[in-house]
């Protein structure tokens, strides 16, 4: 970033005006080469905010997510429906959860209500 004008402008906006003009209003600057350090003009094209949304998120994250092979703690993933997760993570992270609600304890609840129940009313067991 650089002082220009008594305010904070990025070094590929200012490359790019230096070219191209004037960044039309509501445009974003975009590397064509990739490389978010390049301050060449010709790398340098303006975009509107949802073409550069477009060309960084869908096909990058698709792309970077597909390719990895462990989770953050180290386990290996598994495709799932076209998702790539941890069952071991997912189990720990179930576990969690049935833990802090009383999940557990409510299903036990309910099977001895219910088994009272058929005691009393002389149900047979199924």
């Amino acid at each position: 970033m650089k002082w220009v004008d008594g305010r904070m402008q990025y070094q590929h906006r200012i490359a790019y005006e230096s070219q191209h003009g004037p960044v039309p209003e509501g445009m974003h600057v975009h590397h064509t080469c990739g490389n978010k350090l390049c301050v060449s003009p010709e790398h340098l094209v303006a975009l509107t905010a949802g073409e550069h949304f477009r060309m960084h998120s869908i096909p990058k994250a698709a792309e970077y997510y597909q390719s990895l092979e462990k989770c953050q703690k180290g386990h290996g993933l598994s495709d799932h429906n076209g998702h790539r997760i941890c069952k071991v993570c997912r189990y720990e992270r179930n576990k969690r959860w049935k833990q802090n609600t009383g999940v557990r304890e409510r299903n036990i609840e309910v099977k001895r209500l219910w088994r009272t129940k058929r005691k009393e009313t002389g149900l047979a067991y199924v």
